[in-house]
């Protein structure tokens, strides 16, 4: 079971598309942490699952991503 959740508006239904997905998985993976396991409901989503997932996914990996190779550890 989840010990915590978090939920994301995408704004009004009219005005929702790939674009506010790709953000609400982005702030979901920011207010969490890039570490963290997270689950989305695709249900009725702006065009389709398929392209809704490909959105959610892309928005998840941009977030998570950290270019550290310079970075001194």
């Amino acid at each position: 079971a989840a010990s915590t959740c978090l939920l994301v508006g995408l704004g009004p239904k009219e005005s929702a598309s790939e674009e506010s997905l790709r953000t609400a998985a982005a702030a979901a993976t920011k207010a969490l942490g890039r570490d963290k396991s997270l689950a989305f409901s695709l249900a009725g989503t702006p065009g389709g699952t398929e392209r809704a997932a490909e959105a959610l996914t892309t928005g998840r990996l941009l977030a998570a991503y950290s270019f550290d190779a310079f970075k001194d550890r």
